[in-house]
């Protein structure tokens, strides 16, 4: 069973225990593929969670704004933009 099989039925913090017992091993073929998917997995459940949680404060009437004097009203939750696989990509690069 993959290890993205596994996080998805439940088994998040052994997967995450697996991973990073593999050290640098995690980034070869075969490895890095299913460790990257599972990192996927965790950030579309994250966008989610974060999408989820101002829709309800915002329905709540929480407010929100910068954190100084002006309290100035400032969007929550800002989507990544078509130039944020390119920012990823080098920041693979650089690894």
């Amino acid at each position: 069973m993959s290890w993205l099989e596994r996080y998805r039925r439940g088994e998040r913090a052994e997967v995450w225990l697996g991973l990073r017992q593999l050290g640098d091993r995690v980034r070869e073929p075969g490895l890095r593929e299913d460790a990257t998917a599972v990192c996927d997995e965790m950030a579309r459940r994250a966008r989610h969670n974060v999408e989820v949680l101002v829709e309800r404060m915002t329905g709540a009437g929480v407010r929100f704004h910068t954190n100084d004097a002006a309290r100035s009203p400032v969007e929550p939750f800002v989507a990544a933009t078509a130039g944020a696989a390119a920012y990823a990509a080098w920041l693979d690069r650089a690894v």
